[in-house]
């Protein structure tokens, strides 16, 4: 099975394992800074968080800024990532595995094998499917869809539920 499919899989498997979402976080904790060392460039790692809207467009230029004040990627990164952690969202944690990032960032395959292993063994027989729009194929537990527009510090808007 590629490595295309097995991360769509692992995707969908993310978004229903709900008794797993503590263990899912747990991991990315611990791996985070593996993570923001595999990712050696910011290209397309912001561009597809800001591209589905888990980053505003604010906090994309705050990291352009950043790196071009010569911040190292690595730091950039990881900033980014304890926001992700911070939010506890799924989908974010997902997009880390698309196809345009596990493309651009190859060490980010090894990574994926370890968060593979936080799920139940009777998830792992789930229909494969194709990686069409990544983000239609995400029903998340948060409710929230990846068209939801998010406001200056990156929270996601829900228009129908005003607060």
């Amino acid at each position: 099975m590629s490595w295309e499919m097995e991360s769509s899989s692992f995707i969908n498997r993310m978004s229903t394992a709900h008794e797993n979402t503590e263990s899912i976080f747990r991991l990315f904790r611990v791996l985070k800074l593996e993570i923001s060392g595999a990712i050696k460039g910011l290209f397309p790692f912001l561009d597809v968080l800001r591209d589905n809207n888990v980053i505003s467009y604010r906090q994309y230029e705050d990291c352009q800024e950043s790196y071009g004040n010569l911040i190292p990627v690595q730091q950039v990164v990881y900033r980014v990532l304890g926001e992700l952690e911070e939010k506890h969202d799924l989908e974010a944690l997902g997009l880390l595995f698309c196809k345009q990032n596990m493309e651009a960032y190859p060490d980010l395959e090894r990574i994926f094998e370890r968060f593979k292993n936080v799920l139940p063994h009777d998830e792992l027989h789930l229909e494969e499917i194709d990686r069409g729009d990544l983000n239609s194929q995400l029903s998340l537990e948060q409710g929230t869809a990846s068209t939801t527009p998010t406001n200056e510090e990156g929270q996601r808007e829900n228009p129908t539920n005003p607060e």
